[in-house]
C-alpha cells in the first residue's frame, strides 16, 4: 500500500520523482557531483534525528566488504554518550562506484531487503546499467543542475531576507 505524499506549500512537485516504489526501505539519490546530494542526505538524517553512519561504496566495492560492513549496521541502533538508543541511518555515498565489482550491488540491493534502519545511496551516474537493478530497491530521487531562473529567485529570496537590494545588472554579472 502506497504513502501518500502531500505537496508541500513551498512548491514540492512530487510528480518529478519515481513513485512507483514509495515505501522502498532505501533511498537512491542520483545526479551530478557538486549538487548537494551527500550534504541533503545528512541535513535530513540530522534533521530526523538520525545518527549518521556514513561509508563509502567505493571503497566497499566487493560482497563480501559490504555484508560485514552493513551486515552489523543494519540491525543496529547506536548507543549514545547518556546512554539512550539513538536512531541509525546508513548513508552510502557513490554507490556507481562499486558497479564495477562482482557481487557488490546485489549485496547491498540484499542488505537493503533485510535492513531495520534506513539506508540512503547517493551516485553520480543513475543510467549506469548496474544502478538499475538498485533502483529498483529504493525510492528514487534525481538531482538537477538549477537554471539560471531558478539561481536568480534564489539569491532575490536571500537578498531579501536578508535586508539587501539587488539590481538586474548585479544578477546579469553573474552569468557573464
Amino acid at each position: 500500500m502506497k504513502k501518500e505524499i502531500k505537496v508541500q506549500s513551498w512548491g514540492f512537485n512530487p510528480d518529478r520523482f519515481n513513485q512507483a516504489n514509495v515505501n522502498a526501505k532505501a533511498a537512491l539519490l542520483s545526479g551530478p557531483p557538486g549538487i548537494g546530494k551527500t550534504s541533503t542526505a545528512r541535513l535530513i538524517g540530522k534533521e530526523l534525528g538520525y545518527t549518521i553512519v556514513e561509508t563509502n561504496a567505493s571503497d566497499l566495492r566487493n560482497k563480501g566488504s559490504i555484508n560485514s560492513t552493513l551486515g552489523i549496521l543494519r540491525n543496529n541502533a547506536t548507543c549514545g554518550f547518556s546512554g539512550e538508543i539513538e536512531k541509525t541511518l546508513i548513508l552510502m555515498d557513490e554507490v556507481d562506484g562499486m558497479s564495477s565489482d562482482r557481487g557488490g550491488s546485489q549485496e547491498l540491493i540484499k542488505q537493503i531487503k533485510e535492513s531495520k534502519v534506513p539506508i540512503i545511496c547517493i551516485c553520480n551516474d543513475r543510467k549506469h546499467q548496474k544502478m538499475r537493478s538498485l533502483a529498483n530497491s529504493c525510492y528514487d530521487f534525481q538531482f538537477s543542475k538549477p537554471g539560471s531562473v531558478q539561481i536568480e529567485n534564489m539569491i532575490r529570496m536571500i537578498c531579501d531576507r536578508e535586508g539587501l537590494t539587488v539590481d538586474n545588472n548585479s544578477l546579469k554579472a553573474l552569468y557573464d
